[in-house]
């Protein structure tokens, strides 16, 4: 039982950079829905990236002397894991404690790998594949934002209100539905039907703080605002 129980936990946290990457890039740009089975696939392999670079650096670090005698050995963890682990409650709690730290360590490289923080910037950009399968509003929101420039957006509705604000986040699926939402960030623009100012809303404390969250299936048109930024915003 308590050998089943260790080997799930095992498991499970083997997954958890794969988890990660997959979460990381999807914020980041427009990814196509795939099958459940591609899906676990992508986990599996970046997982397995991110273990194999987490256990190496780990040996590496165990050629220094002082590290040997204060952590466990892979070897004799693949050799006898139940013997070694169980000797006593101090190893197990050392082994545990550690593993803990190799987990955490994958996690960050998969987090960094999804981040492409290992390349330049101008290697990236050469290397990342154009992506042709994306929706107009990555393409007006991301893709055409000039470099250091705030996005502002301006939304007219189907039942005539009129809302702006900073784009502060969208949904990135490449499938252009209605069922997809955006959020403002303030100042906030609230215009009326029958409204014929078009000066920023100053009602409540939406004109300050908070956020607004729109549907694609009430906008009819979406003005696109680039506001260059200066160093010192």
């Amino acid at each position: 039982m308590f050998g089943s129980l260790v080997g799930l936990l095992v498991v499970g946290a083997a997954f958890v950079p794969g988890y990660v990457y997959l979460t990381v890039r999807r914020r980041m740009v427009p990814m196509a829905r795939t099958s459940r089975p591609l899906e676990s696939a992508q986990v599996v392999v970046a997982s397995l990236g991110a273990n194999a670079l987490a256990l190496l650096t780990y040996g590496t670090l165990r050629l220094w002397p002082w590290l040997q005698g204060h952590s466990p050995s892979l070897a004799e963890l693949i050799r006898d894991p139940k013997s070694y682990a169980t000797t006593d409650d101090a190893r197990l709690m050392w082994v545990c404690a550690w593993a803990v730290l190799v987990v955490a360590a994958a996690v960050t490289l998969a987090w960094a790998l999804a981040h492409r923080l290992w390349l330049p910037d101008k290697t990236v950009q050469k290397f990342t594949p154009v992506i042709k399968d994306a929706s107009a509003w990555y393409r007006a929101f991301d893709a055409e934002a000039p470099k250091n420039s705030r996005v502002l957006v301006v939304c007219h509705m189907a039942d005539g209100h009129i809302f702006g604000g900073h784009l502060a986040w969208y949904n990135t699926d490449t499938e252009e539905t209605d069922d997809r939402d955006l959020v403002l960030a303030p100042p906030f623009l609230v215009m009326s039907p029958e409204s014929t100012d078009n000066s920023a809303s100053e009602d409540g404390p939406m004109a300050d703080e908070g956020r607004m969250i729109l549907s694609a299936r009430n906008i009819l048109r979406i003005d696109v605002i680039y506001l260059k930024q200066h160093s010192g915003d």
